[in-house]
């Protein structure tokens, strides 16, 4: 909107200070009464002020108009009535397009998203102020119905911004606790592969020295001591082979680093469904006895997550949205619900309870993918739009910057990314994304773990998860927080090695879970699954991305278009349906 009049100016600037956007057709019925300033004090001392900011339509000065004329006698008077000119209605407002125009309520409507509990393992949490948990996508024009102030955003409206987000009043404070990036150490020869296992092991059996359900174990080499034979015991090994025997039962070969023994697990003590998923090169905590150069175990552990364990939450009132996959680049890419996020993130066309909502998002973290890139597959150039990777790199530089500058976005690689494809990898080389580091993005490698206000996300794209569902009975790719919940309780990333998931050695075991993170944020398979876990959020957020061939060829249904957002004060999460 022009403003060519001094008091335009003044009208627009007292309603900017009392935290209110104002609409042209608006401002134009404040300026057809006898005395438009007057006017407009007495409407701004009717409306209550709000952090949040509202805009102040002609539908809503023409609801209040009769209250207010109750109050200060008859202001319906317009110049109209002393020769001038009557106030325009629906009949003879500007049309869209001309200067002063309203937009259409339904052009370019937004979803007002609520929680969808159908994708929630867990009960679903509403959006702060919404009513009702149900699945329900309310348009824009249906919203300013339910909500004071929530109206289409018009084209000419006088603020830049329609909301004050809570996010902005905040410093970002983003701590980098684990990351490859830079530290990577091998002597490129066949020993490095015995250095990661060796770390891999012994990170793992300090997990299970920390847990007070297992005592001291004893290690494989004292087992044969005549004087330990047939005594109940704790022993600690690496699965080297797994095999049935004749008679049903599971046939384990561990080691550790004083010897290697075999393991009996009778199949009549333990649920075979259970048993088909331990895997090669999990470290496992065995009970029982030795006995004829067999460990015959009566119960089996894997190192876990402890089950009281309570995730660690911010003092601020802000939250981190999860998001993955957008493949930019990709004739695939579904850029039109990466605008409907990007309008929903900057408040447009949302109630006044969602855009609170909205703005407490302080971080986005994109768990790899954010290009199709080049060369990944035969066939690639094919689907490709953007043909040059700094081309993608550009483009998505250009969507993460038209969202709100106070997000800080936290971006690590996948598996379309150029850097190497073996895990761990590094983070996206500044040659290749500056626009990326030129908005001040964290850049980490897979995997990474982040601070946010003392709650820690770990962040892995999900190479493993191909695997997993291809050595456990039962394990789908469409069901992600499956899988995640496998890796937990494994403490590992990918846990077997020579399978699908290509792991390159290191003098450390990069893929080994430490530290329990309070989210383990991943993608890859395009699927949205989350679910709780002791007290730690499993959360894959689908993808920005159609079915592609590949996806089709292992039966995968992507579910595009569901960022999930967790409070990092009260640990709730929602999520978003932007396709509905």
């Amino acid at each position: 909107m022009t403003i060519e009049e001094p008091l335009d100016k003044a009208i627009i600037m007292d309603f900017l200070r009392a935290g209110f956007n104002i609409t042209p057709g608006a401002l134009c019925f404040i300026k057809q009464r006898d005395d438009p300033s007057q006017f407009a004090q007495l409407l701004l001392k009717s409306f209550k002020s709000t952090r949040q900011r509202k805009t102040i339509t002609l539908e809503m000065l023409e609801t209040i108009d009769g209250a207010l004329a109750k109050l200060v006698g008859n202001l319906r008077g317009t110049k109209a009535e002393s020769g001038g000119v009557a106030p325009k209605r629906d009949q003879d407002r500007p049309s869209p397009g001309k200067p002063g125009a309203r937009a259409s309520p339904r052009a370019g409507a937004v979803p007002l998203i609520r929680a969808d509990p159908a994708a929630l393992a867990t009960p679903a949490v509403d959006v702060p102020g919404e009513d009702k948990p149900a699945i329900e996508v309310v348009s824009m024009d249906e919203a300013a119905n339910q909500a004071a102030g929530a109206v289409p955003r018009a084209a000419g409206l006088t603020s830049k911004s329609t909301f004050t987000p809570l996010a902005k009043e905040h410093a970002a404070q983003v701590k980098v606790v684990e990351d490859c990036t830079g530290k990577l150490r091998n002597d490129g020869e066949f020993g490095d592969f015995l250095h990661v296992f060796s770390d891999r092991f012994e990170r793992i059996k300090a997990i299970f020295k920390g847990r007070s359900d297992i005592p001291r174990f004893t290690d494989i080499c004292d087992l044969g001591d005549a004087s330990r034979s047939g005594d109940e015991t704790y022993v600690l090994g690496m699965v080297v082979d797994k095999r049935q025997t004749k008679s049903g039962n599971l046939m384990l070969e561990i080691d550790d680093a004083t010897g290697t023994t075999n393991v009996v697990i009778s199949a009549k003590s333990k649920d075979p469904r259970v048993l088909a998923t331990i895997l090669m090169d999990e470290v496992l905590c065995f009970k029982g006895f030795n006995k004829e150069g067999f460990f015959f175990a009566n119960e089996f552990y894997w190192p876990d997550v402890r089950r009281n364990r309570r995730p660690q939450l911010a003092a601020e009132d802000l939250s981190i949205a999860l998001v993955s996959d957008l493949h930019v680049g990709s004739d695939n890419h579904l850029g039109d619900l990466w605008d409907r996020f990007k309008r929903w993130i900057r408040g447009e066309g949302l109630s006044e309870a969602a855009r609170e909502f909205a703005g407490k998002v302080k971080y986005i973290a994109i768990a790899g993918d954010l290009v199709d890139g080049v060369g990944v597959y035969p066939t690639q150039e094919e689907h490709l739009v953007i043909k040059d990777v700094y081309q993608q790199f550009d483009r998505v530089a250009e969507m993460l910057g038209e969202l709100p500058d106070y997000i800080t976005f936290i971006v690590s690689p996948g598996s379309h990314e150029p850097v190497r494809r073996a895990l761990p990898q590094p983070a996206i080389p500044k040659s290749y994304a500056r626009g990326l580091y030129a908005l001040k993005a964290v850049m980490v490698g897979d995997p990474a773990t982040v601070e946010t206000h003392g709650v820690k996300t770990m962040l892995y794209h999900g190479e493993s998860f191909i695997d997993l569902s291809i050595d456990i009975p039962g394990m789908s790719n469409s069901t992600p927080e499956k899988a995640m919940e496998k890796l937990m309780a494994s403490r590992h990333l990918a846990p077997s090695f020579g399978k699908k998931t290509e792991l390159a050695p290191d003098k450390k075991d990069w893929l080994v879970i430490n530290e329990v993170p309070d989210i383990l944020h991943t993608g890859h398979v395009h699927c949205n699954g989350v679910k709780q876990y002791h007290g730690t959020w499993l959360v894959n957020s689908g993808c920005f991305q159609g079915q592609t061939d590949f996806m089709k060829s292992l039966g995968i249904v992507p579910s595009p278009g569901r960022p999930n957002v967790i409070s990092l004060k009260d640990f709730k999460l929602t999520t978003l349906n932007l396709s509905g």
